[in-house]
């Protein structure tokens, strides 16, 4: 069994911040995502029907789009 280095150590250590760092980004990313379809849910609500119409949705269809949940 070989030792580990303390300069192989501070390697190791690097690539650890790197994907912790990365799966935070990756997180953040996927909540800013899930916070802006929210955000375009609820103006859709907020169009009335003949706007829901020049666009080619029914009240009912943005009623179900707004349902849906967060993600």
């Amino acid at each position: 069994m070989s030792q580990t280095t303390s300069r192989e150590m501070e390697k190791m250590s690097a690539g650890l911040d790197r994907g912790r760092g990365s799966r935070w980004r990756t997180l953040w990313t996927q909540a800013s995502a899930a916070l802006e379809r929210w955000h375009q849910r609820r103006r859709l609500l907020a169009l009335d029907d003949r706007m829901l119409r020049d666009i080619g949705i029914s009240r009912c269809d943005a009623e179900r789009e707004a349902a849906k949940r967060w993600r």
